[in-house]
Order: C-alpha cells, then structure tokens, then sequence
C-alpha cells in the first residue's frame, strides 16, 4: 500500500510540474534559443562552401560548443525557479502536512523530489538531443559525446536541487529559496572562476615585479579547485575534442593540474557533485524528521 502511494505521489508531482509554465518555458526557450544557434552556425558553414571552400571544422566544433554550454547555462537559470525550490512550495501551500497524514515518510517525499526532478530535466536534455546530435553529419562527435554530456548536466541538477531542498527545511519560504539557490550556483560557478583568475593575476603581478627578466606565470596547483566547478566539466568535454586550442586547456596551462586529476576530471566531478547531493539530501531529512516528529 505504502509503494503505491508513493507510486501515485510521484505521478502526480510530474504531471504538476509538466503543467509548470516556468518548467515548460524552459524547454520552449532552450530549444529555440538552441535552434537560433545551429541555424547561425549552418548559415555561415553553407556560405563557406557555396563560395567553394569545404565545410570548416572549427565551424562545426564552435556550434557543437556554443550549443553545449548554453544548454548548461540555461538548465542552471531555470533550476532555481522550478525543481529547485519544489519542497518550498510544499512548505507555503501546507500541503507537506497532507503528505505526511499518509503513510510516507520524509525520507519518502524527498525522494520522490529527486525523481521528480531527474524526469523532468531529463526530458529537457532529450528534446534539445536532436539539435545536438545534428553534427554527427560532419564527424566531430558521437553518441558517447553526447551521453556523457547528459550525465554531466544531470548530476549537476541534482547536486543544485539537493541543495534547494535543505534550504526549503531551513526557510521554507519560495522566494528566498529559489534567491539563495541562485546565489550558491553563482558562487560555486562563477565566484570560483573569479577566485582563481584573481589570485593568478595576483601572483602574476608579483612575478612581474620581482623577475628581471619576465615570462608568463605558470603555477602547478590553483586548476584543481575549479573541479568543484561543475560549468569546467562542460569546457572539459569541449577540450577533450578540442584539444590545446580550448579555454580549458589554456587556463590549466596557467593555473596548473595534477595529471591525475586532468586525466578524470569528469568522473571527480561527477563524483563531488552526487556526494555534496547525498550530504544535503541527509541534512534535509533530517531536519525535516526533527522538524515533523518532535
């Protein structure tokens, strides 16, 4: 009995969050913000080969990129607005009490939030697949390609909505939620590229200042933070096809890597990203257990 509930509880937190208008905006934006750019980049590969040249392959590999990471940025700006704050709606509409009336536990309505979510962004990633997977014509990528971008991106929505559901037991307020969901994803993104990029200018200036004879600094330490950037797994997959001439290549060429963790920094990623999820995920029921069964 207590499996068919929660069985009927899951379908209906999809079919509520399919009829979301944020959620379906999202996948309406993405894929029109996606189509804009393939087109752009097909319009500019056709224009180079009606004048006689062959189909450019940075071309190419520059649309597979720019589709790639935008996709990224717009799965990290809808989170906060939808899947991310899901047990704050629960909160403020008192149905959470309704919930636990019934025979699930805390534990059980959390979960049922992290399959929600992985549907849900699931979906997202497979309706953009068929633009992504248009420059299979040319050769640049494969379905590997492709399968490991959609684990990246699905661990990092779970990490980010894991997080949003122990804020959700702290605040318990949508809005405040949702705002302090997108200020973490802020500063573990871009406040962690920021970090870095200062303090290698920092010691840059100071190399400048104290050698006579100047030569750009190279450290050997400062690349192993971004790890727990989860926005470099997607320039890690762009320079795994790239090669030297890509961001990410560039900026460990400077801020320096462990070869080890050069080699999986993927799987370290991914790793980091399910074990900070697990964490809040275990905060979260606890405080929601200690919360509703003083």
């Amino acid at each position: 009995m207590n499996k068919k509930i929660k069985e009927m509880t899951f379908l209906k937190e999809l079919r509520v969050e399919f009829r979301n208008k944020a959620y379906l905006a999202s996948i309406i934006i993405c894929n029109i913000v996606l189509f804009v750019c393939v087109a752009y980049y097909y319009n500019m590969i056709f224009s180079k080969a009606s004048t006689g040249y062959s189909s450019d392959y940075k071309l190419v590999l520059g649309m597979y990129n720019t589709v790639l990471l935008i996709e990224y940025i717009i799965v990290l700006c809808t989170l906060p607005f939808t899947c991310g704050k899901s047990l704050a709606k629960e909160y403020e509409s008192k149905t959470l009490d309704l919930l636990l009336l019934s025979k699930m536990s805390t534990s059980d309505i959390i979960d049922i939030k992290i399959k929600k979510t992985f549907v849900t962004y699931g979906v997202l990633i497979i309706s953009t697949l068929p633009l992504l997977s248009i420059v299979f014509s040319v050769g640049v990528v494969n379905i590997f390609n492709l399968l490991i971008y959609a684990v990246v991106v699905m661990s990092s929505v779970i990490c980010y909505t894991c997080i949003g559901m122990y804020i959700a037991t702290k605040i318990r307020i949508t809005t405040l939620t949702g705002l302090f969901l997108a200020v973490i994803e802020l500063a573990t993104t871009l406040g962690t590229y920021v970090l870095c990029g200062f303090v290698y200018n920092m010691i840059d200036s100071i190399n400048k200042n104290t050698a006579k004879f100047y030569t750009s600094t190279n450290l050997v330490f400062l690349g192993n933070i971004l790890v727990v950037n989860p926005v470099f797994s997607i320039f890690k997959l762009q320079s795994d096809i790239e090669g030297n001439a890509s961001m990410y290549r560039t900026l460990m060429n400077n801020y320096g890597v462990l070869g080890i963790v050069d080699k999986l920094w993927i799987p370290i990623s991914i790793v980091i990203q399910l074990a900070v999820a697990l964490y809040f995920t275990l905060l979260a029921k606890t405080k929601m257990k200690k919360r509703h069964y003083k």
